[in-house]
This record gives C-alpha cells, structure tokens and sequence, in this order.
C-alpha cells in the first residue's frame, strides 16, 4: 500500500525504477483505501516515488482496518 501526497492508500499493483503503478486514481475519491479490485474506473495511475508520503504492507493495512483481529 502506498499513499500519494494527502490522497487515500493504494494496493501497489506494480513498482517500477522510478515509479509505483496503482489503481487509476478516480477510484479514490471518497475512499480511504483502494484496493486493487471492486474498482468502478478501470485502468491504472502511476506515482512518482517524491510523491509518495507513506507505505505499508497488505498485512498492516488489514490490521489497521480490523484491529480486532
């Protein structure tokens, strides 16, 4: 998961040298997370690394979403 500027994570469907490939960004309004699929625009969006504020594992995000766990 990676997290562009003050924007929702996205699953990281792709890193590149320079770049990280994500879900298109559309999909990211009104949504905290953005996973790779249940998507309602299709295609992808790609993340220069000095962009990218944040990341952290799938395994972290689902703890953080269900602390209960």
């Amino acid at each position: 998961m990676s997290r562009y500027l003050t924007e929702p994570w996205y699953a990281v469907l792709r890193a590149n040298p320079k770049t990280l490939t994500v879900p298109h960004m559309f999909n990211g309004t009104g949504r905290t997370v953005v996973h790779a699929d249940q998507n309602h625009y299709s295609g992808t969006s790609t993340l220069p690394y000095d962009k990218v504020t944040g990341r952290m594992s799938a395994e972290e995000m689902r703890q953080k979403q269900n602390p209960a766990d």
